[in-house]
């Protein structure tokens, strides 16, 4: 996982789109964040984004307490914040949080999403991580503990609970050599640590219905 260093550095010279910090590799603008009306730059190593202020202090309090920061800026250029990210994962971590810019990314892989979640959490930004509940939510099919457990972790209660019906009735235990009922010790460990107790008891009764009245998963859901 990627380290974050968050620093000010000088305004560029030029107020091309385009510059050049480094003989190594050019620093480009991007497609969706390039409006030179905002009054921020955040730069990536090949990525720059021109992003409203307000708009990103209100949506991230990290963002807010580095802006707070003083800082010395020439009324005649932007401020850029120097960002260590992989710059096509923050490019769509931004468009799920700055959608004043740009629509929502869709059609993502299931493990991008977790990639941008990441970002999410360290940024701490909760309006892009319940919008990337709901685009998780088309991978329900193939991925329905996961998704549970991030939606239960961000408080979707509606959306997790709508995972039960796609959960599997059954899974195949190499321990035991045979295959037993899915059980809330089949969600990645990983997923589990922010789930809150409210939504790990909802899950742990309807493991019990369905253990011991029979029910599917979807019954026992509703039922609980």
């Amino acid at each position: 996982m990627s380290t974050t260093t968050v620093s000010k550095i000088p305004p560029p010279s030029s107020s091309s789109h385009s510059s050049n910090t480094s003989s190594s590799f050019p620093i480009n603008v991007s497609t969706f964040f390039n409006s030179s009306s905002h009054d921020l730059i955040l730069q990536t190593p090949s990525l720059q984004f021109y992003v409203e202020t307000l708009y990103l202090s209100a949506s991230s309090q990290v963002f807010k307490n580095i802006l707070s920061l003083p800082h010395s800026s020439s009324s005649s250029s932007k401020d850029i914040l120097k960002i260590d990210e992989d710059s096509s994962l923050f490019e769509d971590f931004l468009r799920f949080i700055h959608r004043t810019s740009s629509p929502p990314p869709s059609g993502l892989a299931f493990d991008r999403l977790l990639e941008i979640r990441k970002i999410c959490t360290k940024y701490d930004v909760d309006v892009g991580a319940t919008r990337l509940c709901e685009e998780m939510f088309k991978h329900v099919k193939e991925k329905p503990l996961e998704v549970w457990a991030i939606a239960a972790s961000h408080g979707q209660e509606g959306l997790a609970k709508s995972c039960y019906a796609y959960f599997p009735t059954s899974v195949h235990d190499s321990a035991l050599g045979k295959s037993r009922n899915t059980s809330p010790s089949d969600v990645p460990k990983e997923l589990m640590e922010d789930v809150p107790a409210t939504a790990l008891w909802h899950l742990l009764r309807s493991y019990d219905r369905v253990v011991g009245s029979g029910l599917s998963w979807h019954e026992a859901g509703k039922a609980t």
